[in-house]
């Protein structure tokens, strides 16, 4: 499923005018030379997403969303990682260029184009 994702783009916490922002919001499999890790984001140790930092500053190479609402992103330094979707709550946001995607619970895929455009696919 393709929603006009632009890559190329390095994920960072301030938006840019060539920024990505992504914001997870539950548990995600983070792959790193081969070995993949469980993260969970508001985990009772913080200091476990550590690993998730080396995504700092790196360029999105792959960006796909799947049927079931799970995101998968490959990123220039090898690392990825795949969010699935949650039942009761927003799995993930994508913030870049005019383009807001939310995952919302049960995986439906919204997409916000621009200050008041919104399309739901």
């Amino acid at each position: 499923m393709s929603f006009g994702l632009q890559l190329a783009r390095p994920v960072q916490a301030v938006r840019g005018q060539k920024s990505a922002t992504v914001r997870i919001e539950g548990p995600f499999e983070f792959v790193d030379d081969g070995i993949t890790t469980l993260l969970v984001p508001d985990g009772p140790h913080p200091e476990d997403l550590g690993p998730a930092l080396k995504l700092r500053m790196k360029v999105i190479e792959v960006a796909e969303i799947s049927d079931d609402g799970s995101l998968l992103m490959q990123f220039s330094n090898h690392l990825s990682i795949r969010v699935p979707s949650l039942p009761s709550y927003e799995a993930w946001e994508v913030l870049t260029g005019d383009r807001y995607i939310i995952c919302l619970p049960g995986g439906k895929i919204t997409v916000f184009r621009g200050p008041s455009a919104n399309e739901t696919e």
